[in-house]
C-alpha cells in the first residue's frame, strides 16, 4: 500500500485512495505522483499537465565528507574535473562555480574553514556516469545523475498495444522492399518495415549502449505521422523529457541535455552539413564532450540513438554509401486519428504493455 510506503519513509501523504501513486526517488528526496484526471485539483497535491506531485526531502544517511548532502566535487569516468554541484533549497542539485560554492557555505556559517571543506570534497570525489536506465547512484561513488529511467512494463501474459503496431506499421511501410532483400535482415527473419523498426525499439531498451542506425523520416506532405515513433517511444522512457531535442545541442553553446541522452531526435528541421556531420559522429561515437553553464567541460559515454523528421529529403544530407542512416519515406495517413485527444492518451496507456513485447523480445546478432 501506498500509505505503508509514506510511513516508512516517515512522509504523510494527502488523502487520494482511488488510483495508483509511483515514487520518484533522487538524492536526498522523494517525489509522489498520481494520474491526473482531466484538470481535476486535489488538495494538498500539486497538479502539472497529467500528473499529481508532492515533493518531501528525506534525511540522509551519514556520508563520506560530512558535507555531501550540501555540496561535491565531480569528476568524469576519465578523472577530468567536471565542476562543483550544490543542493538548492528545493532539493535540486545543479552546477555552480567554486566561488558561488565557497558563498553556500558562508551562508551556512563556515567562514573559516571553507578551504578544509572544499579541499576534502576534492579528495573524495563523486564520479558522473552514464549507465542508461540505471539507478541514480551506483556503488564507488558514482552518480548517474542524469540516467534516464524506463516506466514499469507490464508483467501479465496478454499484452495489447494496436495504436504502437499501427505506427510501426505506418512508418515502416516505407522501406518494406529494402527490408525484404535486404542480406542482414534475411538472415534474422526481419521481413517487413515494421518488424525492423520494432528491433530497433527493442535493441534501445534491452541494449542502450548498443549503437543503432540513425533514422531519418520524411515526407513533403504535413501530418503524415512520421514524428509520432519518437514521440511514441519517449513515453516508455519516465518523465516529460524521456527523448532529448538534439537540435538545440547541436545548434546552442551548451548541450548539457546530451549527458544522459539515450533516445535523440530533430524534428521538422533541416541540418547544414557541419551539423549533419557532428551528428552523425554521435551515432557510434564511444564518448561525447558535455558542455554546461557554470562549470567546465566534461567527457562522458555517449549512448544516444537519434531519429529525424522533416519535409525535405535534403534536411539531412546523407552521403552515398553512409550505412549510419536510413532514409524512410512515409506516405499520407489514410485515418487521420488527433494526436493529443485520441493518440496520445492511447499510447500512454499502452505503453506499459509495449515495453512488456520489447523487453521480451529476442536477438539472434
Amino acid at each position: 500500500m501506498a500509505s505503508d510506503a509514506a510511513t516508512l519513509l516517515g512522509i504523510t501523504l494527502p488523502e487520494i485512495s482511488d488510483r495508483p501513486i509511483n515514487f520518484v526517488f533522487k538524492s536526498g528526496s522523494v517525489t509522489v505522483e498520481a494520474d491526473r484526471r482531466g484538470k481535476e485539483l486535489v488538495k494538498g497535491w500539486g497538479a502539472k499537465g497529467r500528473k499529481l506531485s508532492i515533493y518531501f526531502p528525506l534525511n540522509s544517511p551519514p556520508n563520506d565528507t560530512g558535507y555531501d548532502n550540501l555540496v561535491r566535487h565531480i569528476i568524469s569516468p576519465s578523472r577530468e574535473d567536471a565542476g562543483w554541484i550544490i543542493r538548492r533549497d528545493d532539493g535540486e542539485w545543479g552546477f555552480e562555480r567554486k566561488d558561488n560554492v565557497s558563498d553556500v557555505l558562508i551562508s551556512f556559517g563556515h567562514t573559516e574553514d571553507i578551504s578544509r571543506i572544499l579541499g576534502s570534497c576534492v579528495r573524495k570525489p563523486w564520479t558522473l556516469v552514464n549507465e542508461p536506465f540505471g539507478a541514480e547512484f551506483l556503488s564507488g561513488r558514482r552518480w548517474n545523475r542524469s540516467a534516464k529511467r524506463l516506466i514499469v512494463p507490464t508483467q501479465s501474459v496478454t499484452l495489447s498495444h494496436r495504436h504502437y503496431d499501427l505506427i510501426l506499421e505506418h512508418n515502416g511501410e516505407g522501406i518494406n522492399g529494402e527490408v525484404a532483400e535486404n542480406p542482414w535482415c534475411m538472415q534474422n527473419g526481419i521481413t517487413t518495415g515494421a518488424a525492423y523498426l520494432r528491433l530497433w525499439a527493442a535493441s534501445l531498451v534491452q541494449r542502450p549502449k548498443h549503437p543503432l542506425p540513425y533514422l531519418f523520416f520524411w515526407s513533403r506532405e504535413n501530418n503524415t505521422g512520421k514524428s509520432s515513433f519518437h514521440r511514441a517511444l519517449a513515453m516508455l522512457i519516465e518523465g516529460s523529457d524521456g527523448a532529448t531535442d538534439v537540435h538545440l545541442a547541436l545548434t546552442e553553446k551548451f548541450n548539457g541535455d546530451m549527458a544522459g541522452c539515450v533516445l535523440g531526435y530533430i524534428e521538422d528541421k533541416g541540418l547544414n552539413d557541419q551539423g549533419y556531420e557532428r551528428l552523425k559522429s554521435w551515432v557510434d561515437a564511444p564518448t561525447i564532450k558535455i558542455r554546461e553553464m557554470r562549470t567546465n567541460a566534461y567527457t562522458l559515454p555517449n549512448y544516444g540513438h537519434f531519429i529525424h523528421t522533416a519535409n525535405r529529403l535534403q534536411a539531412c544530407p546523407v552521403q552515398p554509401h553512409d550505412e549510419r542512416v536510413v532514409v524512410i519515406p512515409v506516405s499520407p495517413l489514410v485515418e487521420d486519428i488527433p494526436w493529443t485527444t485520441k493518440m496520445a492518451p492511447a499510447l500512454r496507456q499502452e505503453a506499459p504493455d509495449f515495453l512488456a513485447t520489447l523487453l521480451r523480445s529476442c536477438f539472434k546478432t
